[in-house]
């Protein structure tokens, strides 16, 4: 293949990762053709994909799947054959998400643990057979290198903060935020609104901390091979790496951090005054993002949703809650925006182009417990 390095580079492992896939998982052209007109591709058009005992795995919660384990009904290596097929077919690469694939390395574990439970007739552990996904950043016992294969334009998962400082205040979120709290409330739990330091200041830490090396490490791995910085960032990067932050600022940023840290932690303590269990919260629930999925080119300004996350080192994860419905999320009449961010996110919405498509939302916990749920 002809081009720069880095395309090379990229062309080479969109090959090595195609060749991985079972000859008999390959999809035809008019099935990803239909899958490509559409607005999401899990459920029905997945299933028709896979075979009944497929489904049944792929869709079993987490503890069923165990009890599936457990009694034998499944083996491990079936389990992770049934994982691997569902989001590592070429139909995965239709939603702008193209997965490394472990398919010889999970099936061997797999193999492995079943031989394991044959001779000894004991479990590797509580999640034993289980298959659990991690993002390649990770560095793990069987990850890969960390070139994606990606040409195309890049993607990522978008958040949003807890001012509500997003267009889906009033809009697409205000009627998933509804019903999550309408299901976290009938299953027992403990709800309370979530009034924290200010996120803008996290906000705002997280893009000076990003911004200390001047750039140096991004243009350093992208000079490897001559790769171009991607349009979506360009504008953050310029042409090359700037001056550095200066040490005496450096340690400024440094006190600035370790104090809105503690103000955050000192905060979610305060709230056992409110919750009406005798403890502080155990997590709070967030809206996922100002838009049901991403759309390519219209990717605005919202990275920074997921920022007061990694200032505060907590854990978080994004789950599914309901989907987008054109003829509920309409903009409120006083909707106003917060920020010049909203405002771009907001007139960029619209109910068509994303009805029908997934709305998340993300749970966020500070790693002391996880039982009951506080709401965002």
């Amino acid at each position: 293949m002809s081009g720069s390095p880095w395309q090379r580079v990229a062309w080479q492992k969109n090959m090595a990762t195609l060749a991985k896939i079972p000859p008999e998982w390959i999809l035809p052209e008019a099935v990803l053709e239909e899958a490509a007109a559409m607005r999401h591709i899990t459920g029905p058009f997945i299933r028709k994909l896979l075979n009944e005992e497929e489904v049944t795995i792929t869709e079993a919660p987490t503890a069923q799947l165990i009890g599936y384990i457990r009694t034998r009904q499944y083996s491990a290596k079936e389990v992770a054959a049934a994982y691997c097929k569902e989001p590592h077919s070429p139909i995965s690469w239709l939603n702008n998400c193209l997965h490394e694939i472990f398919f010889q390395d999970e099936i061997e574990q797999a193999v492995n643990l079943d031989r394991q439970l044959k001779e000894t007739g004991e479990f590797a552990g509580p999640m034993h057979g289980v298959p659990v996904s991690l993002k390649d950043q990770f560095h793990v016992k069987y990850a890969a290198e960390t070139s994606m294969g990606r040409i195309c334009s890049h993607s990522g998962r978008i958040l949003w903060n807890a001012l509500y400082q997003a267009i889906l205040r009033a809009i697409l979120l205000s009627n998933s935020r509804k019903f999550i709290v309408d299901a976290v409330k009938h299953s027992g739990h403990t709800v309370i609104e979530w009034e924290p330091p200010s996120h803008e200041e996290a906000l705002a830490l997280h893009d000076i901390i990003l911004d200390i090396d001047g750039g140096d490490d991004v243009w350093r791995q992208l000079s490897i091979l001559h790769e171009p910085v991607i349009p979506q960032v360009s504008e953050r990067f310029g042409n090359g790496p700037k001056d550095p932050v200066p040490t005496l600022e450096l340690l400024d940023i440094v006190l600035k951090h370790k104090a809105y840290v503690a103000r955050y932690l000192e905060y979610w303590a305060s709230t056992v005054k409110h919750t009406g269990t005798g403890r502080d919260v155990d997590a709070v629930i967030l809206p996922v993002a100002p838009h049901a999925v991403v759309i390519p080119g219209e990717y605005f300004i919202t990275a920074s949703y997921t920022e007061f996350v990694n200032i505060l080192d907590f854990t978080s994860a994004v789950l599914p809650g309901t989907k987008a419905d054109k003829n509920v999320d309409v903009a409120h009449g006083d909707f106003k925006p917060l920020t010049p961010n909203d405002e771009v996110n907001w007139r960029a919405y619209n109910a068509d182009k994303y009805d029908g498509a997934p709305v998340c939302v993300q749970w966020v916990g500070s790693s002391k417990r996880s039982e009951s749920w506080a709401l965002q």
